[in-house]
Formats: structure tokens, sequence, C-alpha cells
């Protein structure tokens, strides 16, 4: 890029994609936290849903992956949906089911992971 390019930016204030990615990195993450963080009752709701729609529709669950991996939740989601399909020592399968449980069904991780436990049970 040339010394004309470099100014032309900061002057017009174009953001590097680094900088972008690093902050919707950052606001996914602080949605997560903030449903982490969510009253009991309603992730309590949520674990129920997600558990109804993993036993009664996968197929939505299925969908709601697809659409994070699509970029439907945001391009912070997206990315972090992305880094995990680039691990192939790690169980992908759960890993979006659980980010999926957060984004659509609203509950925790830990409340998806027991929800997940009772499907596998059950």
């Amino acid at each position: 890029m040339s010394d004309l390019d470099k100014k032309f930016e900061k002057a017009v204030g174009v953001v590097s994609d680094r900088g972008y990615e690093s902050r919707e990195l950052s606001l996914s993450v602080n949605e997560e936290m903030r449903i982490e963080t969510a009253p009991l009752a309603e992730r309590k709701e949520g674990q129920a849903n997600f558990l109804d729609a993993m036993q009664t529709r996968p197929d939505i669950v299925g969908q709601r992956i697809s659409w994070l991996i699509e970029g439907s939740y945001g391009y912070g989601a997206m990315l972090r949906a992305q880094q995990i399909l680039a691990s192939p020592r790690m169980n992908q399968v759960a890993a979006l089911s659980l980010m999926i449980a957060v984004y659509e069904w609203r509950t925790s991780r830990v409340f998806a992971v027991a929800a997940w436990k009772k499907t596998l049970a059950g």
C-alpha cells in the first residue's frame, strides 16, 4: 500500500479489517457474557426451549447453525463459528450447537450442555 493510500484511508477514516474484526469479536463475546449472566428464569426457559428444539425439531437447530455460519447472528459470531470449523480436532457439532443455544435460545452454555446431555441420554 502506498503512502498516498495510507493518507487517504486515514483522512476518510477507513477502518482496517483487523480492527473491525477485533471489535466484532469483542461484541460477540460481550453479547454471550450478557446472556450468561441473564436472570436464572430466562436462562432456564431458554434451556427448555433448546431441549425441545433438539428433541422435536433438530432440523431447526441445523438451520440456525447454518445461519450462524453465514453471519446472521453478526460478523463476530460468524468469525467465531469459522474458528470452530477450522479446528478439525474439536467436536465441531457440539461447539456450534452450544453456540447457537446461546444466540438463538438465549441460554447459558452450562444449561445448553445439560440439555445436550439429556438429548443424548434420551
